[in-house]
């Protein structure tokens, strides 16, 4: 059974799930949801290409996005990058699996989870995208240990690498364990070119002056959290437990939902694991299939040394499934560290001393792996299941049960996600500000997130620093309900203190180098900040937006730092080699047996 067999039920699955899912917001608009922040045609400024001194969180990714809005309508970039999760997702995943009821049943398995649910409604839309090619990155791994070339898995390293840090480490962890750590020049090359296509966010963040600060209190705030009755560790072995309660499904707090889906993520390893392990992944699962080391000798000849080269091949693959086992327990081990008193002291120090090592706060992230391979164990158990008309309907309930116990994933995870228009005094707002004189802009009131009516009042990312053509500044401390995270902008860091201490907006804007300041005139204590700013110009005025003109001598702002543009450059210089190579291949009659090596004489290929 070949790996198209299984895709194509992966395919369909993905389809069919995304579009059940994002119902409300296909052909609607922008779905807008705490981090997840489309604009219409968002600018290309210093804080997207990473040279503004800023923490670089969205870096490459809102490139990305700004250079796919110049094609296509920003609404539609959203709703495609956001339906490509589940169809990548689930077509990655039954391509590891024999047969369409295997490839299904482990797509669905992997698309619908309070995991994907909860990061969905926290707008984690670029993680998710790297959640989708984790099962790409794993196939082409596992190819590679079969035999096949390297580069597939490159690319699929570097389309990782497009999706953000985290899914970049995710991806490059993942495919070293598979991989192994022999031959060393192997995994030594993956992870130097794993370091040069994440050039574009490494760079600046290595660079950063004064480094990238983290506050251990986001340690305890941003570690796992117990999201049913099973406590932290039965959370997360149900592929739950994100830190905030907002997100949380309803069903969440039903025992007999959790200890169905408990059971069910029992069930699948007991019945599944066994199988695959033994049976090897379905070929051409991630990419091309080595050449046929004969090279004559007959038929027989050729049938014999298939016969090794198959049982090659199977061990090589089982041991590259053990590999996605250990980076499934060392994922579920670091989802668990911040939340358990023994080992939160060693994230902790990790955050504090480590360069980068802010992208281990949020642990539960890192159940990917886990999630990856609870889905493949389903794959295998529902098919085996299905092997007998005794244990048919057994087959259908395990397949079907995390529908069952998770239905508010649907139609906009419950409504939670749906479709709306900016209002038309927003592009106006950046038509005004691109018309303005230079200078950075400043956001009030003095938070961080907001609700605003048009967007049904859900929890919001301030949209203006991606729409507006400027370097914008906001509070970027994160008030949580167990503490108050602080930001890493100095020049907010310093409002912040002098807005505490009762100083005036005006002052505390010029002595940043900010020259605009924008109110939302519709949200809480706008009314004291308009006042405060009274009788200053006023470039752009509209019912819920204020753009005014601080005046008088400035402040230096911050310089940019072009040269770290330099890591786009790296990136697009690794990202074209290993392009290269896979398109060109070593010659063409080469590369033609790579993708598909010779069948001995008489068998049929056409499966």
């Amino acid at each position: 059974m070949t790996a198209r067999t299984g895709g194509i039920s992966g395919l369909v699955a993905g389809v069919v799930v995304g579009g059940v899912v994002l119902a409300p917001v296909l052909g609607r608009g922008y779905a807008l949801s705490y981090d997840m922040v489309f604009v219409p045609r968002p600018p290309i400024t210093a804080a997207v290409l990473g040279t503004d001194g800023s923490v670089p969180r969205a870096v490459p990714t809102d490139l990305v996005v700004a250079l796919l809005s110049r094609l296509l309508p920003g609404a539609l970039v959203q709703q495609a990058l956001l339906l490509a999760v589940f169809v990548l997702a689930g077509w990655g995943v039954a391509r590891l699996l024999p047969g369409r009821i295997a490839g299904a049943a482990g797509a669905l398995a992997y698309l619908w989870n309070p995991y994907v649910d909860e990061r969905l409604v926290l707008g984690h839309w670029s993680f998710l995208v790297g959640y989708a090619l984790l099962p790409w990155v794993a196939g082409a791994a596992l190819a590679v240990r079969r035999g096949g070339r390297l580069p597939p898995l490159l690319l699929w390293l570097g389309a990782a690498a497009l999706a953000g840090s985290t899914s970049a480490l995710l991806a490059t962890g993942l495919a070293l364990a598979v991989l192994g750590v022999r031959p060393w020049r192997r995994a030594a090359g993956v992870l130097g070119y794993a370091v040069a296509v994440n050039a574009p966010w490494l760079l600046p963040a290595l660079a950063r002056p004064g480094g990238t600060p983290a506050d251990p209190a986001g340690v305890r705030a941003f570690a796992a959290r117990a999201d049913s009755p099973l406590g932290v560790l039965g959370s997360l072995a149900t592929l739950g437990g994100s830190w905030n309660p907002a997100v949380w499904p309803t069903e969440r707090g039903y025992l007999v939902l959790v200890l169905a889906a408990l059971a069910a993520a029992a069930a699948a390893l007991a019945l599944g694991l066994r199988p695959l392990l033994t049976h090897p992944v379905p070929a051409r699962a991630g990419g091309a299939e080595p050449p046929d080391p004969g090279n004559g000798g007959g038929a027989p000849g050729r049938l014999a040394r298939a016969a090794v080269t198959s049982g090659d091949r199977a061990g090589t693959a089982r041991t590259g499934i053990r590999g996605l086992i250990g980076a499934a327990v060392l994922g579920f081990g670091l989802a668990a560290a911040g939340a358990l008193a023994p080992t939160r002291p060693v994230i902790r120090a990790i955050v504090l001393h480590v360069p980068g090592g802010g992208l281990v706060r949020d642990g539960q992230k890192f159940l990917a792996p886990a999630a990856l391979l609870l889905a493949l164990a389903a794959g295998h158990a529902v098919a085996r299941l299905a092997a007998s008309r005794r244990t048919l309907a057994y087959a259908v309930l395990l397949g079907v049960l995390p529908v069952l116990t998770l239905p508010s994933l649907a139609a906009g995870a419950g409504g939670r996600l749906a479709g709306v228009r900016y209002p038309a005094s927003w592009p106006a707002l950046r038509a005004a500000v691109a018309a303005s004189p230079p200078g950075d802009v400043a956001v009030f009131p003095w938070v961080l997130y907001r609700r605003f009516g048009w967007n049904g009042d859900r929890v919001l990312l301030d949209p203006l620093p991606r729409l507006l053509p400027r370097r914008v500044v906001l509070n970027d401390d994160l008030p949580l309900s167990t503490a108050t995270v602080r930001g890493e902008d100095r020049r907010a860091a310093a409002i912040t203190a002098g807005l505490a201490r009762g100083d005036g907006p005006v002052p505390l804007l010029r002595a940043a180098g900010i020259r605009y300041a924008v109110v939302h005139r519709t949200q809480p204590g706008a009314g004291a900040v308009e006042a405060a700013l009274a009788g200053l110009p006023v470039r752009f005025r509209s019912d819920d937006l204020l753009l005014v003109e601080i005046p008088g001598q400035l402040a230096a702002a911050p310089p940019t730092h072009p040269l770290l543009g330099l890591g786009l450059g790296v990136a697009a210089l690794a990202l074209a080699g290993a392009a290269g190579a896979a398109g060109a291949g070593p010659s063409g009659v080469r590369w033609h047996r790579l993708l598909r090596s010779p069948a001995p004489s008489g068998t049929d290929r056409s499966s």
